[in-house]
């Protein structure tokens, strides 16, 4: 067990044990966070770019010409590049490095968020039996590496810093998609129509962005009136891509979401939170299937049969067959969709618009990583939501708020589109606010974090292990 001793007093101190953090975890990690004070800026400055990068992807990503009416292009194609990879790699090392005098505080985390660790390890250990072993192997490396950067955010920042550095770097996201729509618009605008893309690949990929930029500045701007002079600047940006786009899914989520936070701040002082959050959560599910599904013709009719809507109840029971072929461990994470040579040739055979997905987060799991692999998501996801309404109930505030709407914004695009479960902004933040809400919950409720710790307890303290 990793111990703390105080160098004055004499006395050591359990971090963690078998059950998770001691009660004695809170105050010591708060002293460790207090020492990032010298050099923070630096530091902080890393973090923080380090946070744009995922929500921005590299320069070479932003001056692809896409074209609307080809979709069967690799959506993720920035991540197979290898220069991305080499540079994300090294923002997980310097992490490292930061974190390694105190490693300790790691082990506590994992031991703390045990589903999201074991959901990062088996989409590792898909590569042992995927249809394209080098595919998987580098984009589930990158799927651990965001958790790990996760871990290091959730240790070494407080939840208001946290929200406030993602709420920057998704208010220079947008003026970035903006700039790209209005002064590059041969690369900002999909050919063959009048579809904003901004710096992705697609409309979706904007919509999904602009829809988390709108989450983050909202949240921001609740906590902080003094940032309202460039939050709401930039979540009227995030609004206007939104609408540019046209990504009716996202312009949809984004109102639901909207819609169950003002439900969770109604419920937070009550009893009943736990079940308003479950009813909330639920409720927004089945609006989203059906949205999704465009199932009826006054949807249909509203959502102008866009195919990438009314097509998937036919993609959907198409994929019935695929996941039967490997139903436990899935085709390999990230192994699915890969071009003519890959297994998506059977369906492409089938749908003549050529889905890039499985537009349904539980199903293309099912095809990635099984149904261990989709129990291990419904774990993750339903042990965040307890401990995520119970911060919402005993801590005030937007950042308390903040693990909450990230787990809407999975939910919602689990339901429209094939989910977050990537190398991005999305799950970075789930991973990071999530595990920072596990951190607080089991060993931090004696004090508020988003303060210094009192000058009494800025001892220099001496790590030792046995």
């Amino acid at each position: 067990m990793a111990i703390i001793r105080g160098e004055q007093q004499g006395e050591s101190i359990a971090l963690f044990s078998e059950n998770g953090w001691s009660a004695e975890a809170g105050p010591e990690l708060a002293r460790y966070r207090h020492r990032r004070q010298v050099g923070s800026l630096v530091e902080t400055s890393f973090a923080f770019f380090s946070i744009l990068l995922f929500a921005v992807d590299l320069p070479q990503t932003w001056f692809t010409s896409t074209d609307a009416l080809n979709t069967d292009a690799n959506v993720n194609a920035s991540l197979t590049g290898p220069l991305s990879s080499i540079v994300f790699l090294a923002i997980a090392g310097v992490a490292f490095l930061i974190l390694l005098p105190n490693f300790q505080w790691v082990f506590g985390v994992i031991r703390a968020n045990k589903p999201l660790m074991i959901l990062t390890l088996w989409i590792l250990m898909s590569t042992l039996w995927s249809e394209d072993i080098a595919t998987t192997g580098r984009r589930s490396m990158s799927v651990a590496i965001t958790v790990f950067f996760g871990a290091y955010l959730a240790l070494r920042f407080s939840r208001h810093q946290i929200l406030h550095m993602s709420a920057i770097a998704l208010a220079t996201n947008t003026m970035m998609n903006l700039v790209w729509v209005f002064a590059l618009p041969q690369y900002g605008i999909m050919q063959n129509s009048d579809l904003w893309s901004g710096i992705y690949f697609n409309k979706n990929e904007l919509g999904m962005v602009s829809t988390l930029a709108a989450i983050i500045l909202a949240l921001q701007t609740a906590r902080s009136p003094i940032s309202r002079i460039w939050t709401i600047p930039a979540l009227a940006g995030a609004f206007t891509l939104l609408l540019g786009s046209q990504s009716k899914t996202s312009l949809a989520s984004a109102v639901l979401i909207t819609m169950l936070m003002g439900v969770y701040q109604f419920f937070r002082s009550r009893e009943k939170l736990f079940g308003a959050v479950a009813l909330s959560m639920f409720s927004a599910s089945a609006i989203g299937v059906l949205f999704a599904t465009a199932a009826l013709p006054l949807l249909t009719e509203l959502l102008d049969k866009d195919i990438t809507l009314t097509g998937r109840t036919s993609l959907w029971a198409n994929l019935i067959p695929e996941i039967s072929r490997r139903p436990f461990l899935g085709h390999g994470y990230s192994a699915y969709w890969n071009g003519w040579l890959s297994p998506a040739r059977r369906i492409w055979l089938l749908e003549d618009w050529n889905p890039p997905s499985a537009h349904n987060a539980a199903l293309e799991y099912l095809l990635q990583i099984g149904v261990v692999g989709l129990v291990a998501v419904l774990i993750f996801f339903a042990t965040s939501v307890v401990r995520s309404t119970r911060l919402i109930r005993d801590f005030p505030g937007a950042p308390a708020t903040l693990p909450i709407a990230m787990l809407s914004y999975m939910l919602m695009f689990s339901m429209t589109e094939s989910g977050i479960l990537s190398r991005g902004i999305g799950w970075l933040l789930v991973s990071a606010s999530t595990m920072s809400a596990a951190t607080l919950l089991t060993g931090e409720k004696m004090m508020n974090l988003s303060k210094p710790a009192p000058p009494a307890l800025h001892q220099p303290r001496e790590l030792v292990s046995r």
